[in-house]
Order: structure tokens, then sequence, then C-alpha cells
């Protein structure tokens, strides 16, 4: 019987779909400044912007690599990167920022490299990454081994620990433009054979949604036609890691992979993060992939 859940991905900080992945999320509560000084205060508001700001780049930098990928650089004809573009600008962020990262992946093309790295208590972790220097990426990783104790390189693959699944991304508008509640998604992916169903908030629009469906890598050729000649607005089809045990860990250990977590995430080099903890699955709002 397939399996669902309603994950609406939300941070008090900046929305992050499960895609430029599958991340981990921040959450914060608001931090009472009572005994301190104003100049203290807006230290830690400054602070607290900048980040926010920061996380907005990476996220949408990693929309340009997909968008480039799917249609090319030509902004005139590219539908997608041309939305980024106008995120950047309706954010307040700088274009040169955009226009400086599109230059550089034209000029230095990326390639697709993984990390395999072993955390505390017996976690592990495979690091996808989009980088034109591959060298360059594991350096700036090794820089965070520093920062968090219990963390290195594996000597050998972790892929054995971990399943090739497909995901599929559809929007929330069918062909015919009729908007999709997540009942609707489960059933007609239910008839199309798809093992799990995850409903994901939009990371710009949070009364927007998307969802992906998710099937074995054996399923996909199989399922590729079939969703294509449904009534599903396909958007992305991509292959992502599943752990195949995964494993509690405790509190202590967790603040540790947490931690790790979020400062590898905002790597813009890091495309996606898979693990073997079974708390960060519900964190992500990934728990019924556990079933």
């Amino acid at each position: 019987m397939i399996s669902a859940v309603r994950s609406l991905i939300t941070s008090n900080l900046v929305k992050l779909p499960s895609q430029i992945h599958h991340r981990a999320l921040l959450h914060t509560t608001q931090t009472d400044f009572k005994g301190h000084s104003k100049w203290q205060n807006i230290q830690a508001v400054k602070g607290k912007n900048d980040m926010i700001k920061s996380q907005k780049i990476n996220y949408l930098l990693k929309k340009v690599r997909s968008a480039v990928k799917d249609g090319g650089f030509d902004i005139s004809v590219n539908r997608k990167l041309a939305d980024v573009q106008k995120s950047f600008k309706s954010e307040g962020l700088p274009i040169d920022t955009f226009n400086g990262f599109l230059k550089k992946i034209k000029d230095k093309p990326e390639q697709v490299v993984f990390f395999d790295i072993i955390g505390p208590a017996g976690s592990f972790f495979i690091v996808e990454c989009e980088t034109d220097s591959p060298k360059r990426t594991e350096q700036s990783l090794r820089k965070y081994f520093n920062k968090n104790d219990g963390f290195r390189m594996a000597n050998n693959s972790l892929r054995n620990n971990f399943a090739e699944v497909g995901v599929y991304e559809v929007s929330e508008f069918d062909k015919s433009g009729k908007k999709l509640d997540f009942d609707t998604v489960q059933e007609m992916a239910l008839e199309l054979d798809f093992d799990e169903v995850i409903q994901h908030v939009d990371a710009e629009d949070d009364e927007k949604f998307f969802y992906h469906l998710y099937c074995s890598k054996e399923k996909m050729s199989t399922l590729h036609a079939r969703i294509t000649e449904s009534t599903f607005v396909l958007e992305d089809v991509t292959n992502k890691f599943k752990a195949n045990y995964p494993i509690e860990i405790s509190d202590e250990e967790l603040n540790k992979v947490v931690k790790f977590d979020e400062m590898i995430c905002e790597d813009e080099d890091v495309k996606d993060v898979y693990d073997n903890v079974t708390q960060m699955f519900h964190r992500r709002g990934l728990g019924d992939l556990l079933g």
C-alpha cells in the first residue's frame, strides 16, 4: 500500500524544498534580547539577516544550475532561468551574483561528483556536488571536518549502504490547469505504481505546492512512459539515494550531525546530501521513506 506524508517544509529563516535536497532545514525560534545593549541587538539582527541572504543566494544559484541543465544559457528562451533572474530582483539580491555565476559555469563546465563521509555514531553521508574543481570542493568539505568533531572521508565507497531511487517532481496543476489536492495525487500515483508520495511547499510562495513521487530505480523506465502519458505535469526527474538500514542516534550526536549538515548545505557546490540517520528523515519531512 502506498504511504504518503503531507510534508509542509518550512523554516522561519528561509523555506527550502527537498530537491538542492534534499536539504536539512534551519528551525529557529525568536530570541529575547532583553538585558542586551541596543548595539548587540543590531549586531544580532544583522547577523541573522546576513545568514538569510546567504541562504537565499545559495538556494537560487542551485536553481540556476538546474535551469541551465534543462534549457541552456540563453535567458531569452530559457523560461526557468529567466524566472530565477526575476527571483534575484524581487528578493533584492545582487544581480551581479547571478550574472557572475552564470558566466562562471558557462566558462568552466561543471561535473557531478560524490563524496562518501563517515560521521559520529555510525552515521554515513553521501554528498553530491556539482563543481568545476573536485579537488577544491573536497578541500572545502574537509574544512568542515575541522569545525565538527567525528567526521572524516570514507576510505571505501558507502554506496552499498544505500539504494538508488527515482524521484519524479510534478506540479500541483494537471495538464488541463486543474489544481490537484494531495488525495488526488496520491490516488493517481498509486494507479501508476509509484511507491511514495510527498507534498512540499514551494520555497518562494508558501501558498503553492509540488509533489515528489518515489519509485525504485528498476521501475523508472516503465513509470517514465506512464507518467508522461498521464495528466500530471512533470517538472523534473532525478535519482537519489535512500538508506538501506537507517539508524537512530543520541540527541548529542544528532546535534553534531545537524550542525554539519547545515554547514555543508550552505556550500554552493553541494547539490544534495543523503544520510542514514532516522531523525534526519523526519527533520526533512521524509519520514514515510523509512517505511
